[in-house]
């Protein structure tokens, strides 16, 4: 997202933070009537998200 698309909450003023997240798949040349599994998790027991946050100092 462009830092020019962001909006900031007024000064002062307590906001929550909600972090959503995607997880998707392109089914690419798999046959149609294929089985297929998806999960959102780590096979070495580690998850790593990154997240950014933009913050502006209040004036």
């Amino acid at each position: 997202m462009p830092v020019a698309a962001l909006v900031f909450a007024p000064c002062g003023e307590e906001r929550n933070l909600n972090i959503n997240t995607e997880l998707q798949i392109d089914p690419g040349t798999s046959s149609p009537s294929a089985t297929s599994f998806l999960a959102m998790d780590s096979t070495d027991g580690t998850i790593r998200t990154v997240y950014h946050v933009a913050l502006r100092q209040c004036q």
